[in-house]
């Protein structure tokens, strides 16, 4: 091979590894720069929830605004269609509680917008069916306008028939086409409540997550926030009906409640007992299994883990450090001894009870742990784990309907012992 050729050869070689070296440039960059994207997704939903959280009146105005430019900014540049769809929705609910302050009708005209340009865009979103629901909510609401709202709730039926909010509007529906019975509900309500042997004991029941607080996401598209509310509605009817004393729950549909007020609702009903139920989630979906929790400052570094993961937003960092007062004043109480054997009795008449026909519920123990949910609860308090819905066991059969019952009746059966017990000894 003569020089020249030697040379372009070598040109050519130059020229590929050049080619190489820039492509893993590129691809580098845009790893960090996706790697960046999705940070900054989580560290706005983040901010989001604390505020949703933690001034649920919106008394800190300036915080809501500047967050509302955050998102906005970031929707300009966003590529992840999740955390897109994500933003627009956050972006709804600001423009409508900035609303409630400021009394803009340009805020909720904004609000609406969110809504449709998520459903638009992001057709096969999660929050796609969610958005269409909440926009017929407000043209309900602040407009009066049942036509449109009759049309967004027929367009969910229509295009998510198996969506978790398909059961939701077609119940709008019906409610819009009959409002007689709407008018009703609050009296039969009344006539059940007047049926029970003993109402002065209440559970409160608080159906974790919920609205766009999804929680954790399970086994084919499986949501913790359904899967709770599924268990609190079964778990309310046969508190009522079979054992007579009287049920509350901190959401009977699929909305947002901070974490504070779902303590303060039983705090306020003076409940005799309040329970939280969750489903778990494991990096690699491969744990299984019923966790039952009351409150604790100590517990195994898996435990605290998972109290971080649902204490998320609960608390501005400049309370954190109250956070533990609180929770060290309330373990001298006298209802530390009554949350460790309600938790005791939950969690041995669930598992006894779903092994009847399940055989694959494992156990995973009654731990302690310090959820913030729990904090300030006047009475025996506990939080549920059932089970980790990102498990192809335990995600499959909480899919189930006859398995939402069955655990509904377990943890009913806890409930039933605790209250007889308690009645005994009081005797």
């Amino acid at each position: 091979m003569n020089l020249s050729r030697r040379l372009r050869a070598l040109a050519g070689v130059k020229t590929r590894i050049s080619l190489f070296i820039l492509l893993v440039l590129l691809s580098s960059n845009c790893l960090v720069w996706a790697e960046a994207q999705d940070s900054t997704c989580h560290e706005l939903k983040a901010r989001y929830f604390k505020l949703r959280n933690t001034d649920p009146k919106v008394l800190k105005v300036s915080d809501w605004q500047s967050l509302e430019t955050e998102l906005r900014g970031y929707l300009l540049q966003a590529k992840e269609p999740e955390c897109a769809a994500q933003a627009h929705f956050q972006l709804s609910v600001i423009y409508e509680l900035l609303f409630s302050r400021l009394d803009s009708a340009t805020l909720l005209a904004d609000s609406l917008q969110q809504l449709a340009d998520l459903e638009t865009k992001f057709p096969h979103s999660l929050l796609a069916d969610d958005a269409l629901v909440r926009r017929a909510e407000l043209a309900l609401e602040y407009y009066g306008d049942r036509k449109s709202a009759k049309e967004d709730l027929l367009k969910v039926l229509n295009k998510y028939p198996r969506s978790d909010q398909y059961t939701l509007a077609h119940g709008r529906l019906k409610d819009l086409e009959d409002q007689e019975t709407l008018r009703q509900e609050p009296k039969e309500h009344s006539k059940n409540t007047g049926k029970l042997r003993d109402p002065g004991f209440l559970v409160m029941i608080d159906a974790g997550h919920g609205g766009e607080d999804f929680g954790a996401h399970g086994v084919g598209g499986l949501l913790e926030k359904d899967v709770t509310l599924a268990v609190a509605l079964e778990l309310r009817k046969l508190l009522m009906e079979n054992l007579g004393v009287n049920a509350k729950l901190t959401r009977t549909g699929d909305t947002f409640v901070p974490l504070a007020e779902r303590t303060q609702m039983a705090n306020d009903y003076e409940a005799s007992l309040f329970i939280s139920l969750h489903s778990n989630a494991s990096p690699d979906g491969k744990l299984k299994g019923l966790q039952t929790f009351y409150l604790d400052t100590q517990g195994d570094e898996a435990s605290r883990l998972l109290a971080e993961r649902e204490n998320i937003g609960a608390f501005d960092s400049s309370e954190s450090a109250d956070l533990q007062f609180i929770l060290s004043d309330l373990i001298q109480s006298s209802k530390m001894e009554e949350s460790i054997a309600f938790a005791r009795k939950v969690h041995a008449a669930t598992l006894k009870t779903l092994r009847r026909r399940w055989s694959t519920a494992a156990d995973m123990g009654v731990r302690k742990a310090p959820f913030y949910v729990l904090v300030g609860a006047h009475m025996p308090c506990i939080l549920i784990e059932m089970f980790f819905i990102d498990n192809p066991t335990d995600g499959g059969n909480l899919a189930s309907k006859e398995f939402r019952r069955d655990l509904a009746l377990g943890i009913f059966e806890g409930i039933k012992n605790y209250y007889y017990e308690a009645k005994s000894d009081k005797q």
